[in-house]
């Protein structure tokens, strides 16, 4: 098998680092040959790299990582796991220009210097100047600069042909597509919220591994990266869903895997894989070799064992893809010289809570009461970030919010006595959180009771009732966030300054019979019938399974009792956005509740400009099944059968904790058990179960996983008996 990085780089031999004796080191570790021997030469040839590397075999697995500043270079093939570091990546040849952009200090110990830790909110380390991103090296007066490609030009005139659903096309019976893809799964959201999370927000990464399904285009190749190395057996399962290809329907495993390269930094710093990418020139020069426009000057330096048209440009629809945009994606973006595939972060702010409410009201979709409204004049009650200083690029930072408690006060009083809007609950919600855990339930059934008939002056009275308002949104405000307070703590930012720095709105709670929370799902993608033009295509929809407000899992499609509203009005905020310049995923949520007459009432409530907890779901199904979404909501394969699926990101069982990875994908693909047998993904009836996010067992018992099916109630019993399955494992593992 081949997860394969082939780095010619320069060796520094190092007394501190071996201890003197690289020959038998370098034997005791089984990386190299033994007819490699220790020479006077400060460097290990380029060449000879590359022959050990291609000695070792074909198939061992190689990955680049540079924690703390230094590259490591990983050949995993069991039962042996050697790893060698580097301590001075300096050139890709011997005649390599890249030596001449490194500075002298960078032959230190620290090679690739981790230019800086800081930049847990968005805006840190994001300032460029001339279209290069110049870092210090910390201890030094040098520094590294990053040029970005000189023809590079704005992501919406540059965006790939790229959607999880080009899968819709059978690629084993056409020409390949020749693209290549960078995936960079960095949650670029606000660092302060993300602290939030109790879980490790970098295992989220491991959402868009379903790009390692694209493999089966035999013209397709993915650069993956991540904050930390994804397992062996991880990256096995998942090339391995297609089939060995033994029948000749789908590529070899092996071939698949010859076009999948894995490059990590080994970061565990708080911040997102984008800035511990960016802080890292030399990694980045190494992605964009991988990645170059013209085939041929990647393969003299990285040399690929398949079968694949050697004279191919795998870049003729080369793109980034990222879990959401940001500052540092373009800059990532530019600096690679790819297209963005998903939403620049200029526009993100359609993405924010008081963006949606914009977008909703231009396309007239049905939206709760809540404040800003600027139909009762709450334009006086937005400003721009107090903070703001030049050159900052935080997108929050640009954008009029609400961001004091007295405006947000004031805005719900408007609301009460001029609206007429009296819920039972108001939802106070910061524009940018992560699952929900950046909302709040704000309880005000006593002052909306209280009379104020007695201040005859309208302005008065609305301030009088702020006043009130104001005073108890410290005591009477309900976090989703367990960790949430409002002047916050130590550890973390209280909501107060949250809403100073990220903006924040109110809406009327909607409480109705039977509330349901269905999604629609779609991309803003390039329209070959309109010169420059996009059109939003449907992906999917579902109904959401929520704990509280917390997103846990999907079934899809959704009820069909309002699907066909939830695809129009979808529809809708895809055509707004693309007036706003958004490409990229998207998706709108809804709350569906049963009014009196036994109908439903449907309103959005949020749009998140990104990828999300639908995506990989339906991204599983779709290139292992192969079809497209038909004009009723549900999903047809090629030969028109259609699919279904439940899916999760959380079931949880104590009992799974301490397990390896590796042992439970042994366990999903053991032979002999009936219960696995029944419900691992099957390549030719095309249902089954994929599992995901495999980096939360061992840790907290947690995994996720997609129940395909032939039909909804097939796929209901195939979500059940993989949690039987996953009950029975839990058992045994408590036995022992």
């Amino acid at each position: 098998m081949s997860v394969v990085v082939r780095p010619t780089c320069m060796y520094e031999e190092d007394e501190h680092l071996y201890g003197g004796d690289i020959d038998q080191t370098m034997l005791k570790r089984q990386t190299w040959d033994g007819r490699y021997s220790k020479s006077s030469s400060s460097t290990m040839p380029p060449s000879l790299m590359m022959h050990l590397l291609k000695k070792r075999s074909p198939d061992s697995t190689v990955a680049v990582a540079a924690p703390d500043g230094d590259i490591h270079v990983h050949a995993i093939d069991p039962p042996t796991a050697a790893t060698l570091k580097t301590r001075r990546l300096s050139s890709f040849d011997s005649t390599s220009s890249l030596r001449s952009t490194t500075s002298a200090s960078m032959r230190r110990s620290a090679s690739v210097p981790d230019l800086g830790h800081g930049g847990e909110s968005e805006e840190d380390g994001e300032d460029t100047e001339g279209g290069r991103q110049a870092e210090s090296i910390p201890g030094t007066g040098d520094s590294v600069a990053v040029s970005a490609s000189e023809d590079v030009v704005p992501a919406r005139d540059l965006r790939a042909d790229y959607v999880p659903l080009h899968a819709s096309v059978d690629h084993t019976k056409s020409s390949p597509t020749n693209t290549t893809i960078v995936v960079v799964p960095s949650i670029d959201l606000d660092g302060d919220e993300l602290k939030r999370v109790s879980t490790f927000i970098e295992n989220y990464e491991e959402r868009q591994l379903y790009h390692l399904l694209m493999l089966n285009d035999p013209g397709v190749r993915v650069i993956y990266t991540s904050s930390h190395p994804v397992s062996e057996a991880v990256v096995r399962y998942y090339v391995g869903l297609r089939g060995n290809g033994d029948d000749g329907s789908t590529p070899s495993i092996s071939e698949m895997m010859s076009r999948l390269y894995m490059i990590s930094p080994d970061d565990n710093s708080k911040r997102p894989l984008s800035k511990k990418l960016l802080a890292r020139p030399l990694v980045l020069r190494l992605i964009k070799r991988l990645s170059m426009k013209d085939g041929s000057d990647a393969r003299s330096h990285f040399k690929r064992l398949n079968s694949i048209d050697n004279s191919a440009s795998f870049l003729s629809t080369a793109g980034l893809s990222v879990y959401t945009g940001s500052n540092a994606c373009d800059n990532l973006a530019h600096s690679l010289g790819l297209r963005l595939l998903e939403s620049c972060g200029e526009t993100m702010h359609f993405g924010t809570k008081q963006g949606s409410r914009d977008i909703f009201a231009a396309a007239d979709i049905p939206h709760p009461a809540g404040t800003p409204d600027l139909t009762v004049g709450d334009e006086d009650l937005l400003t721009l970030d107090p903070h703001n200083r030049p050159g900052k690029k935080h997108w929050a930072s640009h954008h009029p919010y609400i961001r004091t408690p007295r405006a947000l006060a004031i805005g719900l009083a408007r609301q009460i006595l001029i609206k007429k809007n009296r819920p039972k609950k108001w939802m106070v919600k910061l524009n940018q959180g992560f699952s929900g855990m950046g909302n709040g339930s704000l309880n005000l059934q006593a002052i909306q009771n209280k009379s104020y008939d007695h201040i005859q002056d309208s302005s008065a009275r609305i301030f009088a009732m702020a006043e009130d308002i104001e005073a108890v949104l410290p005591s009477n405000l309900k976090y989703e966030c367990p960790s949430m307070t409002w002047d916050g703590c130590d550890e973390h930012i209280g909501f107060k300054s949250q809403v100073a720095k990220l903006g924040v709105i109110a809406e009327a709670f909607l409480d109705g019979e039977v509330p349901t929370s269905p999604s629609f799902q779609a991309v803003v993608e390039p329209d070959s019938r309109v010169d420059g033009g996009h059109s939003v295509r449907m992906l999917s929809t579902h109904e959401q399974l929520l704990d509280g407000q917390i997103y846990d899992g999907c079934i899809n499609p959704c009820s069909s009792h309002y699907r066909s509203r939830v695809v129009e009005y979808g529809k809708r905020v895809g055509e707004q956005l693309e007036t706003n310049g958004v490409v990229g995923h998207f998706s709108c949520d809804f709350l569906a509740t049963r009014n009196p007459d036994g109908g439903w009432d449907l309103n959005a409530v949020e749009i998140n400009l990104r990828q999300g907890g639908t995506t990989h779901p339906h991204a599983h199904m779709a290139l292992l099944c192969g079809g497209q979404l038909m004009d009723d909501g549900v999903f047809h394969m090629l030969n028109g059968d259609p699919r279904f699926y439940v899916a999760t990101d959380c079931y949880r069982d104590e009992g799974l904790k301490g397990m390896d990875d590796a042992d439970l994908i042994a366990l999903i693909q053991n032979h002999k058990d009936p219960l696995a047998i029944k419900i691992r993904w099957d390549p030719v009836c095309k249902t089954g179960v994929v599992f995901h996010l495999f980096k939360f067992v061992k840790p907290y018992g947690r995994i996720g996983f997609s129940a395909i099916g032939s039909s909804s109630d097939h796929a209901h019993i195939l979500y059940d008996e993989t949690v039987k399955f996953l009950k029975q494992i839990s058992k045994k593992r408590t036995k022992c």
